[in-house]
């Protein structure tokens, strides 16, 4: 069985039988699908193309999408850490505001007080005025009989001269008269020293005008929001070569707050035996001085708003 084999009504695509032999025809059919296959394969070639282009531009929506991501999440730990240096700030400035308004409390109750004490003063100053006037009037009545008595001494010295030129005087009289003469030297003294002290007492006791004494004090702060950052623990040091930048003086002792922290944190200090106070902590080392050498606890807030401490010994 070959070409040649006969087959009655058979029909295949592309070949007809003819006079009893297979005859191809299909030319036109294949040179049709090799110009199909030549335009798929374009087709493929350009979809291939426009896979890449859209590839590589996602490529770089990608990479500018993640370097403004960066950028944003830069900012945003930027913004964190000025909240947290802001609320630093803040507690600080709340701890002074409190002992300012502890100092005006306590300057206004000293206030009364020097108040109270210049009323009771005025009223003295107004005794001691009405007194000075009645020493006035004595000291010039006194002054009237010293003048008097001067006058005697002169009549009695010239008498006591004619005295002793004419009359062999015993010695009594002598000595009466000159006692006469030291006891009103000594009135006169004693006159003149007591004037001295009523002056000195009252030299500067001037009433003072209510407006001198009057202070005010005003403080207001803006609320700053929360940050969400962690606050890493302080240390203390007790300087025992004193101060790196300045002199201290004789008895004062120099502590080293170290801070690891990006921003201000705000530290109240309290020492063994009595003494506290406030210290805002700034990032890396800060100082302050302390006059005496106590055992010093440091404390902080943290970012839960819970109390940290840390305590150190004076080296001396």
């Amino acid at each position: 069985m070959g070409i040649g084999l006969k087959v009655a009504g058979v029909g295949i695509a592309g070949a007809v039988v003819a006079g009893g032999t297979l005859v191809f025809t299909g030319e036109q059919t294949i040179e049709d699908a090799k110009d199909l296959f030549d335009e798929l394969r374009d087709k493929v070639f350009s979809f291939s193309q426009n896979e890449t282009a859209l590839a590589n531009a996602l490529g770089d929506l990608e990479g500018e999408a993640n370097s403004t991501i960066a950028e944003a999440n830069a900012q945003i730990d930027a913004m964190a850490i000025q909240i947290q240096t802001l609320q630093g700030n803040k507690t600080y400035l709340e701890n002074i505001k409190a002992y300012l308004e502890g100092q005006v409390d306590s300057l206004t109750a000293e206030r009364d007080q020097l108040q109270s004490e210049l009323g009771e003063a005025n009223d003295t100053i107004v005794s001691l005025n009405a007194e000075i006037k009645g020493l006035e009037g004595e000291l010039a009545t006194v002054t009237a009989e010293l003048e008097s008595t001067q006058a005697s001494l002169v009549q009695l010295q010239s008498e006591y001269d004619e005295l002793l030129a004419d009359y062999d005087l015993s010695q009594d009289e002598v000595d009466r008269l000159e006692a006469e003469l030291t006891k009103a030297n000594d009135k006169v003294a004693e006159l003149e020293n007591y004037m001295t002290k009523i002056k000195e007492e009252t030299e500067g006791l001037n009433p003072m005008d209510a407006d001198e004494l009057a202070e005010a004090l005003e403080t207001s702060l803006d609320g700053v929001s929360d940050g969400d950052i962690t606050v890493e623990n302080l240390n203390l040091t007790f300087m025992m070569d004193g101060h790196p930048d300045k002199e201290t003086a004789e008895g004062e002792r120099v502590w080293r707050v170290t801070n690891p922290n990006a921003f201000d944190v705000s530290v109240n200090w309290t020492q063994a035996g009595g003494g506290s106070g406030h210290h805002l902590a700034t990032p890396g080392a800060s100082f302050y001085i302390v006059d005496t050498g106590n055992t010093m606890t440091i404390h902080w807030e943290n970012e839960d708003g819970d109390t940290k401490s840390n305590t150190k010994a004076a080296g001396y």
